[in-house]
């Protein structure tokens, strides 16, 4: 298995007028004509009752859910391997003198919220993403996308389409989604349940629909009616090609999927590249060609296994630091801000206190803003070293089944003598980068090689 193995689906036929699918599913529906109050009414985890019951339960003692949980999730990983390349070797040479690192907003600190419940769910807490309530053009266009390419196009035409209901503002949005619910420890997670499938192989029969944005779109969003002439119109190259998109999927967004995927118990991701006038393809990985690229796997099963055992070894590590955490201030509300040193030695975790700033009280459920940095903190550092066979090591092994015995040794420590400069550094940051990921920013045009630049303004032009 390469990351080249889940070919390429042309909507398209790149050399001639022919469609390889549906013509109608060629042109996109504008946000102006989708009746977005159809659409199911979305409920975070911490005010998501049925999990917390569920909790209860299953005797676990912490409820959230995969997009809450991934971000900081990331970070972890990241420590555990110090900053291990992404394994591009399936791609074709141009992209051999490209980065092989992730991208800055994916190792940007992340806040996190653990909030006290209701009495009557023994002393359940959820965790929820810190984020600033945005809605880009990429988001909207994501949940119109994921309705078109999920129903029936009548079906979509006469539920979601404005022209086939003048009165859309009146209309009832559907029932909640279904979900999925996996445990880990005392972490009870929630993912939404996109698709399934039948033919799926093996018994997972589910996976997860992501809409991808071209290039230059995503790179400056607030001007990207100007962009919408870029196409994708080839399998390989720097720009204007799926290779493009697959390299900065990799660097941006396999961890999430394959952190996501595995939480939600899915097979695979299916992704549909579009310019938000027109979709071009479509793409399926399954989580053993993720971990691939991203891990650097090769078992060579093509089974997901290795990657089953990092994943285990994640979530545990991540509740153990939780259960550190609430033990140490076990009576309050807390943010938890994770920040990632620079030689990925190290996270800084601040801890504030919050007491009912964010209670989950039915007077109180609104939309919140984000809280200055509180006066006082608590500053955790936590290392991690690894020993295979008893021997310490420096990075992952290419395959954790066959290589040993492997061993995590997570060390959580409580500063002594907390920074206040780089507590507030790390809260600034987090603040800044998420209002950029959660509005639908992946980076500034500034920021890409003279030689991608050229190739785009030509195309512009």
């Amino acid at each position: 298995h390469t990351i080249h193995s889940p070919g390429v689906h042309f909507l398209k036929d790149p050399r001639g007028d022919t469609f390889n699918f549906d013509p109608r599913l060629h042109p996109i529906t504008q946000l102006e004509s989708f009746n977005h109050n159809r659409l199911p009414t979305f409920v975070p985890a911490w005010k998501d009752r049925g999990l917390h019951q569920m909790a209860v339960e299953k005797k676990a003692r912490l409820a959230t859910s995969t997009s809450s949980l991934s971000p900081s999730m990331s970070l972890l990983y990241f420590l555990l391997s110090r900053g291990q390349p992404l394994n591009l070797s399936g791609l074709s040479k141009p992209f051999q003198d490209e980065l092989a690192t992730f991208t800055n907003l994916t190792r940007a600190p992340v806040a996190v919220v653990l909030r006290r419940q209701r009495p009557e769910y023994d002393n359940v807490r959820s965790l929820t993403i810190e984020k600033k309530e945005t809605s880009s053009v990429l988001s909207r266009l994501g949940h119109c996308l994921e309705r078109f390419l999920t129903e029936d196009p009548d079906v979509f035409n006469q539920k979601y389409l404005t022209l086939f209901d003048p009165d859309c503002k009146a209309t009832q949005p559907e029932p909640p989604g279904t979900y999925h619910y996996s445990q880990c420890g005392q972490m009870l997670v929630r993912s939404q349940i996109d698709c399934w499938h039948p033919d799926l192989p093996g018994l997972k029969k589910t996976f997860d629909v992501k809409t991808r944005a071209t290039l230059p779109i995503r790179m400056d969003l607030q001007n990207y009616e100007k962009h919408v002439d870029y196409r994708l119109t080839r399998q390989f190259g720097l720009t204007n090609s799926f290779e493009r998109e697959l390299y900065d999927m990799c660097r941006s967004a396999f961890l999430k999927y394959i952190l996501q995927a595995r939480m939600g118990g899915m097979d695979g991701i299916f992704v549909a590249y579009h310019n938000t006038r027109e979709l071009f393809g479509f793409q399926y990985f399954p989580v053993a060609v993720l971990d691939e690229c991203v891990f650097g796997f090769t078992d060579g099963s093509g089974t997901g296994d290795a990657g089953d055992v990092l994943f285990k070894g994640l979530m545990q590590m991540y509740s153990r630091i939780i259960e550190h955490v609430v033990e140490d201030q076990p009576d309050v509300d807390l943010r938890l801000t994770w920040s990632l040193s620079k030689d990925y030695q190290k996270i800084d975790l601040f801890v504030e206190q919050f007491g009912n700033a964010y209670s989950s009280d039915s007077s109180q459920e609104k939309e919140e803003q984000i809280p200055p940095p509180s006066d006082t903190f608590t500053q955790y550092t936590m290392t991690c070293s690894m020993t295979n066979d008893g021997v310490r090591v420096q990075r992952l092994p290419s395959d954790p089944i066959t290589s040993g015995q492997m061993n995590v040794n997570l060390t959580i420590n409580r500063s002594v003598n907390p920074s206040r400069s780089e507590f507030e550094s790390a809260r600034m940051k987090s603040v800044e980068w998420r209002a950029v990921q959660y509005g639908g920013f992946e980076g500034d045009l500034n920021l890409m090689s003279a030689g991608v630049m050229r190739e785009i303004q030509k195309w512009n032009r």
